[in-house]
């Protein structure tokens, strides 16, 4: 008999949707816990633009688990009320000036997005 893989396949962590006639790719970029102890987990979810460029233009949050379950019209919803990413630059120090005392949160360069 052959052996029985007890590896959990990994879920996809990034989809297509189609906004105003434009292909955009929604993906999982990081989960954080959020309320303390007895608090829940959080997804950001980055939309990268259509013209095919790396780097995420638009992010916004989720609770854990809920990205899979949007069907295409909850995602194109959630791409209407996703946040610009704008650039931050500390060359001083290296840090997220926003991040509270003690933490070291990574300063990633976005482009602007394109207002027209």
């Amino acid at each position: 008999m052959g052996e029985v893989s007890r590896e959990t396949p990994e879920a996809p962590t990034a989809r297509e949707v189609e906004v105003d006639g434009s292909i955009w790719v929604a993906e999982i970029s990081g989960a954080a816990a959020v309320g303390g102890s007895a608090g829940s987990v959080i997804e950001c979810v980055h939309f990268l633009p259509p013209d095919g460029a790396d780097a995420a233009i638009l992010r916004t949050y989720l609770p854990r688990g809920r990205f899979l379950d949007l069907d295409d019209a909850e995602l194109r919803a959630l791409h209407r009320e996703a946040g610009p990413i704008t650039a931050k630059t500390v060359p001083e120090t290296g840090r997220d000036p926003e991040s509270p005392p003690g933490r070291k949160r990574a300063i990633v360069e976005y482009p602007e997005p394109d207002d027209g």
